[in-house]
């Protein structure tokens, strides 16, 4: 008698193969063909999802350069706005301690954020500050008249002040002519005239 067919594997369906080939990839590596669609998923969980930063309000200062610390004067600034007063007395010290001597008054403006980060700009020390020192004095007179100078300083010291004051951002366009003008008026309301040194 003739030997009977052996049977034949049955071939698998297409959902079967389907299932072996996803068996077979799956300890294989990941298709190439879904690596782009992987990257753009991982790239999603690390998308930061706090709300965006945004400006709070501006805070101006007067800080002695080299030497903030810590207190109330800058406290009863930054406190409210949740900003990390020991940072921003480090940052201020480290900035300011190479551009003037310490304890020179500076302005400050700062930019706090909604994520309590904030930015700061170092301005000149104040014009009354920087005339009482061209000057020599410490104080002003109570009641200052312009016929009775308490103190002088020359033409020469006008224009240096005019030159440290137009290093803020806020008078970068103007004139140092215009400056120097400045300077003068508040020099005469503070009892300090301006005069050649041979005539002082």
């Amino acid at each position: 008698a003739g030997r009977e067919p052996e049977p034949r594997a049955e071939r698998p369906g297409r959902g079967q193969r389907a299932r072996q080939s996803g068996r077979r990839r799956i300890g294989g590596g990941t298709p190439a063909r879904l690596e782009p669609v992987l990257l753009r998923v991982s790239s999603l969980v690390n998308v930061d999802l706090r709300p965006p930063m945004s400006f709070v309000r501006a805070v101006k200062l007067r800080v002695p350069s080299g030497t903030a610390r810590p207190g109330p004067a800058i406290g009863q600034a930054l406190g409210p706005l949740g900003i990390n007063m020991a940072e921003f007395c480090k940052q201020f010290n480290e900035k300011s301690e190479t551009m003037y001597d310490k304890g020179t008054p500076l302005g400050v403006e700062l930019s706090a954020f909604s994520d309590r980060t904030f930015k700061f700009e170092v301005r000149s020390p104040p014009t009354s500050y920087l005339i009482k020192k061209a000057a020599g004095i410490k104080e002003g007179p109570n009641h200052p008249s312009p016929e009775h100078a308490h103190a002088f300083i020359t033409p020469e010291a006008v224009y240096e002040i005019a030159k440290i004051k137009s290093s803020d951002e806020m008078r970068l366009h103007i004139p140092l002519e215009g400056i120097a003008k400045s300077v003068v008026g508040t020099a005469r309301s503070m009892g300090v005239q301006v005069k050649e040194s041979e005539e002082a």
